[in-house]
């Protein structure tokens, strides 16, 4: 599905392509999860949409990876340190939009089904109305995001569908849920719907 002449749209087609295979399934998932010690950060993904990264180059590295033998990936010996955390996030708008789209549920009790209609709505620039569906599918499973609605450009809107490429790991995950609902946040106490 990927043709190498424009990055964005390559990574988003990826998506979609994941999302068709889900459905043909019966799942509503976006199966594509990291493999151990490999998942996306959070701080990482905000440098993608900043545009901060080299697309062309992401594309190609990411192909060398799909030659993988994934189910012998030692992670103790071949994933790279551990980067320092970083307080870079996502707007809120796109982590919501994060959040509607994994590939299992959040947590034991929390799952949010992921709708294929919102890579479709980004990339063809319609950030709002994705927005208001991921915001939904959210609030469906008791996470009430501080926002009801967003919008951005078009390039934006892209570079958010383009980066639910790179899958991250449920920890990121649940840390993007707190940042949109710190009712969530088990430190606190205060963990309910």
């Amino acid at each position: 599905v990927a043709s190498g002449r424009d990055a964005l749209r390559d990574f988003a087609a990826v998506v979609e392509r994941r999302l068709i295979e889900a459905g043909m399934k019966g799942e509503r998932r976006l199966p594509m999860r990291p493999a151990r010690g490999c998942g996306a950060q959070l701080g990482d993904l905000a440098q993608f949409v900043a545009g901060a990264v080299d697309l062309e180059k992401l594309l190609g590295l990411a192909r060398a990876f799909m030659a993988i033998k994934w189910d012998q990936w030692d992670d103790k010996r071949h994933a790279p340190k551990k980067p320092a955390p970083s307080n870079d996030v996502p707007d809120e708008a796109w982590l919501v939009l994060r959040l509607a789209n994994l590939p299992s549920p959040l947590d034991k009790g929390r799952d949010i089904p992921a709708e294929p209609r919102i890579v479709r709505l980004l990339m063809s620039g319609d950030a709002t109305r994705a927005i208001e569906i991921g915001v939904a599918r959210l609030q469906s499973a008791g996470i009430r995001p501080p926002l009801q609605f967003g919008v951005t450009d078009s390039a934006t809107a892209q570079r958010w569908a383009a980066t639910l490429a790179f899958p991250i790991h449920r920890s990121e995950a649940q840390r993007a849920a707190i940042i949109l609902d710190p009712r969530l946040d088990p430190k606190k106490g205060r963990q309910h719907a």
